[in-house]
């Protein structure tokens, strides 16, 4: 990576100008990202059928459903099954046919698993369609973020590139609001219609530069570029450069063999490490299961409209991404929200600890009301020396009330609120953007291909543990586990992260 001089220090550019030219670029860039919104909508879709399905469970073509815990997180994690093939294709497919029809390719198995989720008969059903949910994640996430990473100017890249990231949290939240009127299954069907929107705009989005640049269509690229940097920058500048870096350092067996050099294999093992730290510091166990937490921990607030404040809450820390990682970089975002996320993580693992311990000492197990047994909180009560009963049970109100808690409920609503907001400042947002910048045009789909597959195996390792994780550690043991990991990911990206801020990728 080096500094790109031409767009940069246009002499006799104006400011507005400037403006222009940076709009531009933006607006293409959040064209691209809407196809990450629908990637948000899809991993935020399972609280809306968990939470329809405790009142009725009744589906659209009049069948039952009735799901196990395992097949509870199975909704969420197959997901990132789905994702792997999406993956593994997504580096040919984009070498190929470029990134712009690589991403109306890979939205369409998405297309198909809306509709499939939406007449759901069975949980097999589900499972297909949300598998077919994840193919689509998996190869979108990678063009959308390649062609973003290759579009716009390197001093608003940062921005440009945290815009997947906020679109995605705008699904989230898109999502969580809709299902406060809507059925699940109801809400399938608007979450097809956003992937047939971001389908048709992928046809008016340019070709990435940069990839016309590597398939010796020069010409193009010349267009495309004079369109985006404006009449005061040097586009031959550019094109010479791009042409030498990516000559430079992939050589003349670009591609997969080229991910074999030492120091792509590095950057790849860094970006990794942060995807192991970003899901086991509890960021898609919290997105996939929000409602399920807020109520497990006895949130004062009613578990839809808490949801919503969680995702708004993201939305927001995404907003703010964007003006950050231009202006403090992507190491010290990442050390910044893994800090504030692993104190964040520890009060809400203490406020768990105390309600068990405080419900237990106070209550016997006959005296537990039914309406507050469930299957996600732990409280242990000594019956005999030596000898322990493990009770199931949801805090209720009177429950709080008695052990003297009652008028705390909101510190896991905040705890989980502040998580939120720091996690999308950085570790949230920068693996995904260090996936793309890290590495040249030639191997970019590749590198970023093989860095999102193995996201994909650790996102769902997360999910699909998390039941027994919650069962073996208990719930407070679970959040000082994500906490310490937290902790420990804040001393790796500082010593591990190669900086990008400002620098071009070639």
């Amino acid at each position: 990576m080096s500094l790109l001089p031409s767009p940069e220090n246009a002499i006799n550019e104006s400011a507005l100008r400037r403006r222009i030219r940076y709009s531009k670029q933006v607006v293409l860039a959040m064209g691209a990202s809407l196809g990450m919104a629908t990637m948000g909508m899809t991993v935020t879709w399972p609280n809306a059928l968990l939470r329809d399905l405790r009142v009725d469970n009744t589906t659209l073509v009049g069948t039952r459903l009735h799901l196990a815990d395992w097949q509870k997180d199975l909704m969420g994690s197959v997901v990132f099954v789905g994702s792997l093939p999406g993956l593994l294709v997504a580096g040919w497919v984009l070498g190929r046919l470029g990134r712009r029809r690589s991403m109306a390719l890979g939205a369409a198995p998405g297309l198909l698993g809306w509709l499939l989720v939406a007449l759901g008969a069975n949980v097999s059903m589900l499972a297909v369609g949300r598998m077919l949910q994840g193919f689509t994640l998996g190869m979108v996430s990678v063009a959308a973020t390649t062609y973003i990473t290759e579009l716009p100017d390197a001093s608003i890249r940062g921005f440009a590139c945290v815009l997947p990231t906020l679109f995605s949290e705008a699904g989230n939240l898109f999502v969580a609001s809709l299902s406060l009127v809507l059925p699940w299954y109801h809400l399938a069907f608007v979450c097809a219609s956003v992937t047939v929107l971001f389908i048709a705009i992928t046809f008016l989005l340019p070709e990435s530069p940069s990839y016309l640049v590597v398939c010796k269509e020069e010409s193009r690229a010349r267009k495309v570029l004079a369109m985006l940097r404006g009449p005061d920058v040097d586009v031959e500048e550019e094109l010479r450069i791009l042409k030498k870096q990516n000559e430079g350092l992939a050589g003349d067996n670009p591609g997969w063999r080229s991910l074999l050099k030492g120091v792509v294999v590095r950057r790849v093992l860094v970006v990794v490490a942060l995807f192991l730290i970003q899901s086991f510091s509890g960021l898609m166990v919290f997105v996939s299961n929000a409602s399920r937490i807020l109520r497990s921990v006895g949130s004062a607030m009613d578990e839809r409209l808490s949801t919503i404040v969680v995702f708004g809450v993201e939305l927001l820390g995404c907003a703010c991404s964007c003006c950050l990682q231009d202006r403090i970089g992507r190491r010290r975002s990442v050390v910044l929200s893994l800090v504030v996320m692993a104190a964040a993580l520890v009060a809400m693992g203490t406020y768990a600890f105390l309600a068990g311990n405080a419900a237990a000492a106070a209550l016997e197990v006959a005296d537990l009301p039914a309406k507050a047994l469930n299957s996600t909180f732990y409280l242990h009560v000594p019956r005999e020396k030596g000898e322990q009963l493990r009770v199931v049970a949801e805090p209720s109100m009177d429950v709080m009330k008695e052990v003297g808690l009652a008028g705390w409920e909101w510190v896991p609503l905040a705890c989980l609120v502040v998580y939120m907001f720091v996690m999308c400042l950085g570790i949230r947002t920068v693996p995904y953007i260090l996936a793309s910048e890290y590495f040249p045009t030639t191997i970019r789909p590749q590198a970023t291909s093989v860095c999102m597959t193995f996201a994909s195996f650790i996102i769902f390792a997360a999910l699909q543990t998390y039941s027994l994780l919650l069962e073996v550690l208990t719930q407070a043991g679970l959040y000082w586990t994500y906490g310490a990991v937290a902790a420990c990911g804040a001393l790796f990206s500082l010593v591990f992260i190669t900086e990008t801020s400002g620098k071009t990728v070639g």
